[in-house]
C-alpha cells in the first residue's frame, strides 16, 4: 500500500534529540517532503544538524514561536 504524501512542516528550536526521533519516524512511514522551520536556534548541535540535513530548512531571524 502506497503512503499518501503530504508536506510535513515542523517548527524547531534548540531540541535535537526529539527532532531526530520524529524525523526517523516520519521517514520510516515513507514521508518525503519534510520542512523544518527553525526559530533562531542557538544550540550548536542542532544548528550543525540543520546545516547538513537532507530536508528543507527555513531559517527565521528570531523566534516566532508556534506562529512560524
Amino acid at each position: 500500500m502506497a503512503v499518501r504524501q503530504y508536506p510535513v512542516i515542523i517548527t524547531v528550536r534548540d531540541r535535537l534529540s526529539c527532532l531526530q526521533q520524529l524525523l526517523k519516524w516520519l521517514e520510516n512511514m515513507g514521508q518525503n517532503e519534510i520542512w523544518l522551520c527553525d526559530n533562531d536556534s542557538t544550540y550548536p548541535p542542532l544548528v550543525e544538524f540543520l546545516k547538513n540535513t537532507k530536508h528543507n530548512v527555513i531559517y527565521n531571524k528570531f523566534n516566532l514561536g508556534h506562529r512560524a
